[in-house]
């Protein structure tokens, strides 16, 4: 696994963890009684105002497309892609709320039109988060997926002939998630320990040429990155693969034919 640090500014109060919050936005459930709902609905605005504020939005949009089509390209003679017909490997997109999910969407919509479809099995990206039909906003809505429609995305991202090739989520599909022909995940909320070394497995899984996976951090993580690697075993730590810093790889990693990887 190699790590990309390519963080967008947030904007932020000098009080404000954006960890914390993370943590008390994921305790969202329809069990909380108002006091708790409260809090944490205000921990989420914040969030979103951090994390959501339009400029930076835009800007990670503008850098993620940029990278993305460098990524894939350089990614085309380990997985495939257009030669094949199908897409050149695929990438999740990790967003710090489901708010945000929908404007990352939108605003990749704006860049790539191409790349949105309405018919649940077309379009080179989709959004799976879980959803509350009493509750959420129509723009939320608008992304809601039924457990069948849920299955059909999650097929199509398993799938490396599908043209699915960005899978946008909140909290869902970071654990237990296999999806071989995924070799990117640009991570934009701050995850930690477990949580985080979990959702660096998603693309970490060895398909046809693909032996490693790039995290690409637009969230500060480089420190929570270093103390989740230091939680591992000491032959894990020995071998310092997981989460190498991407100037190493690019100089370290070779391909099975003996060229070097390109991981921009």
């Amino acid at each position: 696994m190699f790590h990309e640090s390519r963080v967008i500014q947030l904007v932020m109060d000098r009080d404000v963890d954006p960890t914390t919050i993370d943590e008390e936005a994921d305790r969202i459930t329809d069990g909380l009684d108002d006091v708790e709902r409260t809090r944490v609905e205000q921990a989420v605005a914040t969030m979103n105002a951090m994390y959501g504020a339009p400029a930076r939005i835009r800007d990670l949009a503008a850098d993620l497309v940029q990278h993305w089509e460098t990524r894939r390209t350089a990614m085309q003679p380990f997985v495939g892609g257009s030669e094949t017909g199908g897409a050149p490997g695929k990438a999740m997109i990790v967003c710090a709320t489901r708010e945000i999910c929908v404007s990352v969407y939108d605003a990749l919509r704006e860049l790539g039109p191409e790349w949105h479809s309405d018919e649940i099995d077309k379009g080179a990206m989709k959004i799976v988060f879980s959803s509350n039909t009493r509750k959420d906003s129509k723009r939320l809505l608008a992304h809601a997926l039924s457990d069948s429609r849920r299955k059909a995305v999650i097929n199509r991202a398993k799938d490396p002939e599908d043209e699915l090739q960005l899978l946008i989520v909140n909290s869902m599909l970071l654990t237990g998630f296999d999806a071989p022909p995924v070799h990117t995940m640009y991570l934009d909320r701050p995850l930690k320990g477990a949580g985080l070394m979990q959702a660096l497995a998603r693309v970490n899984r060895r398909f046809r040429g693909k032996e490693d996976g790039l995290l690409v951090g637009y969230a500060p993580l480089t420190e929570n990155l270093q103390r989740a690697i230091a939680e591992y075993t000491e032959a894990d730590q020995k071998d310092r693969t997981l989460g190498q810093d991407l100037d190493r790889a690019l100089h370290q990693s070779k391909s099975p034919a003996g060229t070097d990887r390109t991981s921009s």
